[in-house]
């Protein structure tokens, strides 16, 4: 049900941008195009694993944009693939969740089809190969060849071969191996004996001799790596690096911490000692490569990212006090993108708020659930602590009722302000945008008041009766208090509100205390 709410989030999202081919995609559409006729050209600019996939949605519909028609499938093919390698990596559901909510928060990596890159495709074939690998399936080196003839960096998945071997057999390991790494060999060749060099993707002046850099650039590349990875935002200075926003990292340095910090102590997150060092050696190997180019560059990085990730799952289930550190660090990939793309892709506001507030709603889901247990431990806590008493003792004493109503009243009116000013900021008349915000008030007031505040009785129909009644006082004594402090005497419609609700607060309280809960 949560990997569907992803995918819907993703697909709804969709219906607010629109697609614009730019630089890359041309060339990929081009070999395409010349693949579904029969020639396989191996002239044409780019890594072509991706584009041989797209070849089926090129012949349904003749489309001239059918690569990023294929991208698109890809993205909606994200949140169950990060599910399905995440259970099958640890052995439970809740790593797959993590996992495919961390990739479905990363548009850099899923929207940058829009333009015609294939970052889904290339992310999706990771984390096919990955559940494969961890699977045993002896199809794993399908997704990871192609995956290697999207981007060559995947072959940084090479070590995680050795952790989940198929069998006692060393053979039929490396074979499989052998078959992973065949086909890519094999491309390169046909391409040599065709072009006469290869091609290192779309750069038409690079070639595999030019492309390596020389030493300052490679440190270079390191220091920029490490100011990559723990940055929260998108932009820095493009010089020397050679950068823009849209290069630096895709996801959050929260998860990027966890998983250094995780393989800093594999003992204590990993059962299996071999994962986390299979995992280390491939996160140096994918950076590693990249630093020998002449920039650093996340979709380059991207296998090393998904690894670190990977790698921060065992640290997040341990602390889970950081899981909202790295929901809230996430969003700002949704802002970033908008900044840098709301102009080609015509993107519009609810694009950035679809996936982020599925996302969100579901934590909030998970929170609520843990309530109950994190309610019963700080009951424990407490044991021989006077203030237990007041907080989870009985509510008959009027002093502990009105100590604990000090605290929903007053969590109810900052719901009620929010909401206020909110509505206000909109153009809302002051007088509408109180009857609003006091219903709204009023709802959290009611619930907080009979779980915790008051005893209810078995008359629960009267003491809904009384209770809106009670309420519709309380919202006659605000307006009225504002109307007069507003239109009479020039106070501010803030700061009438900030003192009517102060007033009202007593009101609320004394009312229900007399005639709503009286035991």
């Amino acid at each position: 049900m949560i990997i569907l709410l992803f995918v819907s989030g993703l697909a709804a999202s969709m219906f607010f941008v629109l697609p614009s081919p730019q630089d890359d995609h041309f060339y990929y559409q081009a070999f395409v195009e010349r693949l579904a006729g029969g020639h396989f050209d191996l002239s044409i600019p780019g890594f072509h694993g991706a584009d041989i996939l797209a070849v089926p949605f090129f012949w349904l519909n003749h489309s001239p944009v059918a690569q990023i028609e294929f991208q698109m499938f890809c993205v909606l093919l994200l949140p169950l693939l990060g599910f399905l390698a995440g259970r099958r990596l640890f052995g439970s559901a809740w790593h797959g969740v993590m996992l495919s909510a961390a990739v479905t928060m990363m548009p850099f990596s899923s929207f940058v089809m829009l333009r015609g890159w294939t970052g889904p495709s290339y992310l999706c074939l990771l984390l096919l190969t990955l559940f494969a690998i961890a699977g045993k399936k002896w199809w794993s080196w399908i997704p990871w060849a192609f995956a290697i003839l999207t981007k060559p960096f995947a072959v940084a998945l090479l070590p995680l071969f050795f952790v989940f071997p198929r069998s006692k057999s060393s053979w039929r390991m490396l074979s499989i191996v052998a078959l992973g790494l065949f086909f890519p060999t094999l491309y390169v060749v046909a391409q040599y004996l065709q072009v006469g060099h290869v091609l290192v993707g779309v750069h038409t002046t690079i070639t595999e001799k030019t492309v390596w850099q020389g030493p300052l650039r490679i440190l270079l590349n390191w220091a920029h790596t490490f100011q990559i990875l723990f940055s929260v935002h998108n932009y820095y200075f493009p010089n020397p690096a050679l950068t823009g926003p849209g290069n630096m990292m895709h996801t959050t340095p929260v998860l990027i911490f966890l998983g250094i910090f995780a393989l800093l102590e594999p003992k204590k997150y990993f059962p299996n000692i071999r994962f986390p060092a299979a995992l280390a050696c491939g996160i140096l190997v994918a950076i590693g490569l990249n630093t020998l180019l002449d920039h650093m560059d996340h979709i380059y990085m991207e296998t090393g990212i998904l690894l670190l990730i990977v790698a921060s799952l065992p640290a997040l289930r341990k602390h889970p006090c950081w899981i909202p550190f790295a929901l809230f660090t996430l969003h700002f990939q949704w802002f970033y993108f908008f900044l840098q793309f709301r102009t080609p892709f015509h993107i519009t506001l609810p694009f950035l708020m679809i996936v982020p507030a599925i996302v969100d709603g579901i934590f909030l889901l998970w929170v609520l659930a843990l309530i109950p247990n994190m309610l019963k431990s700080f009951s424990r806590f407490l044991d021989g602590n006077p203030l237990k008493r007041w907080i989870f003792g009985s509510t008959r004493s009027t002093r502990i009722q009105f100590f604990r109503y000090f605290f929903v009243g007053g969590s109810s009116a900052v719901v009620d302000f929010c909401v206020y000013v909110t509505l206000l900021h909109f153009g809302i008349h002051y007088l509408l945008a109180q009857f609003v915000a006091y219903c709204i008030g009023f709802v959290w007031n009611y619930l907080f008041s009979i779980l915790w505040v008051f005893q209810t009785s078995k008359q629960f129909a009267r003491e809904i009766i009384a209770t809106f009644i009670i309420t519709m006082f309380g919202l006659l004594w605000t307006e009225l208090l504002l109307f007069g402090m507003v239109d009479f005497f020039g106070v501010g419609e803030i700061v009438a509100k900030i003192i009517a609700t102060a007033i009202v607060l007593f009101w609320n309280f004394g009312a229900r205390k007399v005639f709503v809960f009286r035991k």
